[in-house]
């Protein structure tokens, strides 16, 4: 066994890495609504290239991290087409996940969109069922798919109506659709490939490929402050750690093992939209919405492994 195989497979590390990697990813969106602010971003163009700069850079950083550590050039290999499945997986995974949660987190508020980014845990059920012939839907699942959406549905009440934005909340469930594709086909391209050079040219070409979309539609970003080097460099640091770790973990352990610390970055991210952005977490929507996406978690976790009873 090599030394990141027992890193990555032992349950103290395991634990202490998906929840560190969840709270990244929890701390995502309010960063991301600071850095709309400090950039000034106001519109579609700059929205995407501001997540365009993002994603390129933690592409540069975790290749040049390969190419330090490993003294030689990250390659995709032919083999088993894996180059069209990485490059699907970029499209998926990079280019339209964060085009939409980019879009979508500029129209609500930084806990509505760390509550909705849940819905890909529960996305990643449904998808599994009509994908995997091994991890069909059953009583259980279903139970816990219905807590959580209807979770995340108690996010948006308020006074007594649903306030649900298709360009807000809309796009951060379907930014989460194309994750979870992305996330499945991550497991077939890490088969062949080392995950950092995976994830390196995955975040890379797709990072690219939105900041060419936002140049073209003629976007442009200034670098006026220190400010705007920190903010970027703090979500660059997100993506480019917190990919690598979760491709990692889920090429060494089963997906029912870590779906649980899912429920972290609802919390993690509604705690620091409050610290950060000053937003009333404190609502009474806001905590039986954490509720029943945590307990949706869990019955999900649970089901895993109960599976075999056929419930």
């Amino acid at each position: 066994m090599s030394r990141k195989e027992r890193i990555f497979t032992n349950p103290v590390y395991v634990v202490i890495l998906a929840i560190f990697t969840n709270v990244l990813w929890g701390s995502a969106w309010p960063s991301i609504k600071v850095g709309n602010e400090q950039f000034h971003v106001t519109n579609m163009p700059e929205q995407i290239l501001f997540a365009g700069y993002r994603f390129f850079g933690a592409g540069l950083v975790l290749l040049l991290f390969y190419i330090l550590t490993q003294k030689k050039i990250p390659m995709i290999h032919k083999e088993n087409g894996n180059r069209k499945t990485v490059c699907l997986q970029m499209l998926f995974q990079t280019f339209f996940q964060y085009m939409f949660s980019y879009l979508g987190a500029a129209n609500i508020s930084g806990t509505n969109s760390s509550i909705f980014s849940a819905t890909n845990t529960f996305i990643a059920v449904i998808l599994a069922h009509f994908v995997y012939t091994d991890d069909k839907l059953n009583r259980r699942k279903i139970v816990a798919c219905t807590m959580g959406f209807v979770g995340v549905l108690f996010a948006t009440l308020g006074k007594g109506t649903i306030g649900f934005s298709p360009t807000g909340e809309g796009f951060i469930m379907l930014s989460a659709v194309f994750g979870t594709i992305g996330t499945i086909i991550s497991k077939k391209s890490t088969k062949t490939d080392d995950a950092v050079s995976v994830t390196g040219y995955s975040l890379g070409i797709g990072g690219f490929l939105l900041m060419i979309v936002g140049w073209t539609m003629g976007a442009s970003l200034s670098f006026d402050a220190l400010g705007d080097f920190l903010i970027l460099g703090y979500l660059i640091f997100i993506s480019s750690v917190s990919f690598t770790l979760w491709t990692l973990l889920n090429q060494y352990n089963k997906v029912g093992r870590l779906s649980i610390f899912s429920c972290v970055v609802p919390i993690s991210g509604t705690l620091l939209s409050g610290i950060f952005l000053r937003e009333n977490v404190f609502q009474i929507q806001y905590m039986i919405s954490l509720a029943l996406i945590t307990g949706g978690i869990y019955v999900l976790n649970h089901s895993r492994k109960t599976a075999r009873d056929g419930e």
